[in-house]
């Protein structure tokens, strides 16, 4: 039996195989693909065609390889009964307490190293045949399921990854268990909780049973001569791993190999299905775990008694271990609950509901801190309190206990999160100290022999830091206290790791010392090659003796994989980041590769930089793909179906710009917008450094996060965020903008000065980043208008300081309609421009003025009078050094003119106002400018003309 491979086949295969090489744990694997890649067209090619059984035995015998060790926790071995719940005489607080306990277990789970053509070859079985098992699964399993069209059964064969994102997977089965326990108290009923897992699931699995007649009969699949001959190929390169490193450990299937996910799932699919037709409330597994919930519960709650099991789950959990004798297409598969860890809980009342809510309450207060914008100045913040300060016997309240390394890992990928963030904002300068303080911290609460096993994955995301911001002294201490926690200081009489015990895929191993290292050696020597930022600092880097250890375990050649990992978008950073300083990449002579998605337009975008866009790591954008679009919705979905591999219908544009105001489209208004005006002052000093050509985004970090913080809490919460003129950094804007549309916020600000110091010329603008639809989900768009002309101190200012003069021919302002609302945005003098209010007259809900501004007498004047002829909202946003930031409405009575108004103040915040925008259109659309006695504004000014796509029924 044989199968074939198209061009089209290989292609699709290798963008999703690559980018769950980029998603796994595997370093190793990462550089593997990278330098695949020297000859990716050449590589490709030789996959396609037709592969019988020889010339796929030829690529088992060479692609198979040896194993990788991944950690995963240190754990007590000491038998319940010698951990006394009291609590001790003595609590150690100390250094010392860091140490591995005498009776610890250093547990490991096992990667297979394979080459990227078995790689490539099990993606593509999972575009096959994997996606026909994962339909067949039922809704209860939650893990490891494969991406499928929204409310759709469709697999998405071409996206850039298989699986659907793990921690959605598992937060709607963490959800869904505790809204059936919620609906059971609801009704006034005991809800008895059972969680449970499989004993080394993964290790313990055959992957043969796949092809057994009679399991393929009972899930209800069947395969053709082409999916049984790739299937009977995968399942050959499992054996074969098996065999060859079978001796050492239990192996079972290799966890970084994706068809292995799929068939972890669907060996346990009769257990879902017998669970189903049981009489529980709730059943949900994601992947190995179980979470069961049962209104009643006859038998004695013992997790342990063999009778329990029966009642809910037959052989499946009534048996020590379920083999072949109970189900034949088993064959070597061993599945084993492990009753050891089984919960049961018994809720009830207003004591069940308490215990409920306390059950999330750690999680949740670090898990409110993931939106949080991160301080540049380090602070006692609840994630770094749960790494530091757990006491001798874990949590206090037992039900707590199970999440207790779950919330050490979470909090800990919390604040590594926030080292990328403050390191994607902010130059490696303006935020040194937070980092030292953090080094320091993870040093001494992290990098122990206690946690180092659990917390290593996230640890790497530090030391990616460190070497991006060029901190080479910190991060080979870093890497320095890594090694220690194995072999122990040497000036130290302390056992590190290298003298507890292993265990490997659930079996102890006493040969793995001299592996554990290396292993650990080779991902930091990765990483750490990965998050280079240019060559020069290579050279720098190779001359700190533990960094170039690391770096010379993993690569003879560390330029030609520097490179090679940058430019197959495998880096700290995205290669749509840094492509304009790397080389350029070596372009394919044929058009072979380039021809089989269907995409024409625009050819420019990719001539650039082929590859790292054809086989991108990480998803390109929406934001990044609109730049280039040319603003035509069908076109910027051509993009995200080509680059993205996924499929979306064209929508308009939310945001639509540089309009005439005579569209007949109606501007449809679901409600009135809320604006958020700020009192934000923007100091002088800031000004001079800005104007001179100095980056001004670490001053301005700490201001701007806390009114974002302050915009995000109000309540009523805002769908503008509006802010003065210079008041921040492009670089800010756009990280601030992504930010506020987490919380569904559009930010409207004063972008500061562009200087071109070659050309001795100036410009500052105005920036939008606002809610956009137009591929079928929201994400946020950019839009910037450039200020006209300067006012004239400012002017003379900028050339008698600066030697700088304004840039000329630029554009007047744009009329912008924002899902139905219609406004324009000016940046402080052009307010004066009789010809702006006349242009906007009758075509705008409210003109939005972003000032710097001392002279607040005059444009008191100017805004008064602009609310009456231009008959709109005037949202006036100045500088707190000089106030009177406010929003005026052309409002009959005087009281009602300021629907608010800011002056004065040491303090920023914010003051959410909504503006009347529906009421003042019903006004506007009257026929006749009559006045009446109850009317709400002053009438319509001579000449004014409604634009028909703001009419409405009038009132």
């Amino acid at each position: 039996m044989s199968f074939k491979l198209t061009t089209e086949d290989v292609f699709f295969a290798y963008r999703k195989a690559k980018s769950d090489a980029f998603h796994s744990k595997s370093e190793t694997l990462a550089l593997a693909f990278a330098r695949y890649e020297h000859q990716l067209v050449k590589n490709l090619r030789q996959l396609t065609g037709t592969w019988d059984r020889e010339r796929a035995g030829a690529l088992v015998k060479k692609g198979v390889g040896g194993v990788e060790l991944i950690s995963k926790c240190l754990r007590d071995d000491r038998p319940v009964g010698d951990r006394s719940s009291a609590p001790p005489k003595m609590i150690l607080m100390t250094d010392e307490n860091q140490d591995a306990p005498p009776d610890s277990i250093a547990e490991f789970r096992t990667f297979g190293e394979f080459s990227v053509e078995i790689h490539i070859l099990g993606a593509h079985w999972i575009n096959t045949v994997g996606d026909k098992l994962d339909a067949e699964l039922s809704k209860s399993c939650y893990g490891n399921r494969l991406r499928r069209l929204k409310n759709k059964n469709y697999h998405l064969h071409h996206t850039g990854g298989s699986f659907q994102m793990f921690h959605t997977q598992w937060e709607r089965w963490r959800n869904d268990g505790k809204k059936a326990i919620e609906r059971l108290l609801d009704a006034e009923k005991p809800a008895y909780v059972i969680t449970s897992d499989m004993k080394s699931f993964y290790p313990k699995i055959d992957a043969g049973f796949v092809l057994d007649p009679t399991f393929q009969a009972e899930f209800g699949v069947t395969f053709n001569h082409e999916e049984l001959a790739l299937t009977k190929l995968i399942v050959e390169i499992v054996h074969r791993w098996n065999k060859r490193n079978g001796s050492i450990f239990p192996l079972g299937l290799p966890l970084n190999f994706t068809p292995s996910r799929v068939l972890s799932n669907i060996i346990l699919a009769p257990l879902d299905k017998a669970m189903e037709e049981s009489c529980v409330a709730h059943y949900g597994r994601y992947v190995d775990d179980l979470f069961i919930v049962l209104n009643c519960l006859e038998v004695p709650v013992d997790g342990s008694e063999p009778k329990f099991w029966q009642e809910i789950g037959g052989k499946w959990l009534t048996n020590s271990e379920v083999t072949s004798a109970d189900f034949p297409w088993l064959g070597d598969t061993t599945i084993h609950l492990a009753k050891n860890k089984t919960r049961v809980m018994e809720l009830k009342g207003a004591t069940g509901r308490a215990v409920l809510e306390g059950l999330d309450n750690e999680l949740n207060e670090i898990a409110s801190e993931r939106n949080k914008l991160p301080p540049r100045d380090p602070s006692d913040t609840a994630s770094r309190q749960a790494l530091r300060a757990q006491g001798p016997n874990g949590s206090t309240i037992h039900l707590r206990e199970a999440d207790q390394l779950t919330i050490t890992k979470f909090a800990w990928s919390i604040e590594s999160g926030r080292m990328e963030k403050l390191n994607s904002m902010l130059q490696s300068q303006d935020w040194e100290k937070n980092r030292k303080k953090f080094y320091e911290f993870t040093q001494q609460f992290v990098l122990t022999p206690k946690k180092i096993l659990e917390t290593f994955d996230k640890f790497l995301r530090v030391l990616k830091v460190s070497i991006n911001c060029g901190d080479f002294s910190e991060a080979e201490l870093l890497v320095q206290k890594v090694c220690d926690c194995f072999f122990g200081p040497k000036d130290v009489r302390k056992v590190g790791l290298i003298g507890v015990r292993k265990v490997v895929n659930g079996l102890e191993f006493k040969g793995v010392a001299e592996v554990d290292i290396q292993h650990f050696e080779r991902r930091m020597g990765i990483a750490i090659l990965s998050a280079v930022a240019d060559e020069s600092k290579l050279e720098k880097l190779l001359q700190f003796s533990a960094l170039k250890k690391v770096v010379d375990v993993t690569s003879s050649n560390p330029k030609s994989d520097w490179e090679a990992l940058l430019l197959s978008d495998f880096g700290f950073k995205s290669y749509l980041e840094i492509r304009q300083e790397l080389p350029r990449p070596k372009q394919p002579k044929e058009d072979a590769v380039c021809g089989i998605a269907d995409i024409t337009w625009p050819v420019e975008f990719c001539n650039d930089s082929k590859l790292p866009f054809w086989f991108p790591t990480r998803p390109l954008k929406a934001r990044d793909l609109l730049l280039v679009a040319n603003a035509d919705p069908k076109h910027v979905c051509e993009l995200v179906n080509y680059f993205r591999g996924t499929w979306t219908k064209p929508k308009p544009f939310l945001l639509e710009t540089n309009l005439k105001g005579d569209e007949s489209k109606e501007a449809k208004l679901s409600d009135n917008p809320r604006i958020a005006v700020t009192n934000f002052l923007v100091p002088y000093d800031y000004w001079l450094k800005n104007a001179g050509g100095e980056e001004t985004s670490g001053l301005r970090y700490d201001q701007v996060s806390q009114i974002v913080e302050l915009a995000r809490a109000c309540k009523p919460k805002p769908d503008y965020l509006v802010m003065p003129e210079l008041s921040l950094s492009k670089r800010l804007f756009q990280h601030f903008g992504e930010s506020l549309q987490d919380s569904g916020i559009n930010l409207i600000a004063g972008i500061e000065y562009e200087v071109d110091s070659d050309k001795k010329t100036v410009v500052s603008c105005a920036g939008l980043y606002v809610r956009e639809n137009c591929v079928d989900y929201d994400f946020g768009r950019e839009f910037y208008q450039h200020k006209r002309l300067p006012a004239p101190e400012e002017e003379a200012d900028l050339l008698r300081l600066f030697g700088l003069n304004w840039k000329t021919e630029l554009e007047r302002p744009n009329l912008i309609r924002h899902e139905g609302f219609c406004f324009a945005v000016l940046v402080c003098s052009e307010l004066q421009d009789i010809h702006n209010r006349a242009k906007f007259r009758g075509k705008v809900d409210g003109l939005f003025v972003l000032s710097w501004n001392k002279d607040v007498g005059t444009f008191n004047t100017l805004v008064e009078s602009a609310a009456l002829d231009v008959h709109s909202a005037i949202i006036l946003v100045n500088n707190r050094e000089y106030g009177d930031s406010r929003i005026r409405i052309p409002a009959k009575k005087p009281h009602e003119r300021d629907i608010c108004r800011i002056q004065g103040g040491e303090n920023d915040f914010v003051v959410v106002a909504t503006l009347p925008v529906q009421e003042m259109r019903a006004f506007q659309s009257r026929i006749k400018r009559w006045p009446d006695p109850k009317d709400q504004y002053k009438p319509l000014p001579e000449g004014y003309d409604m634009a028909q796509c703001r009419r409405t029924i009038p009132k």
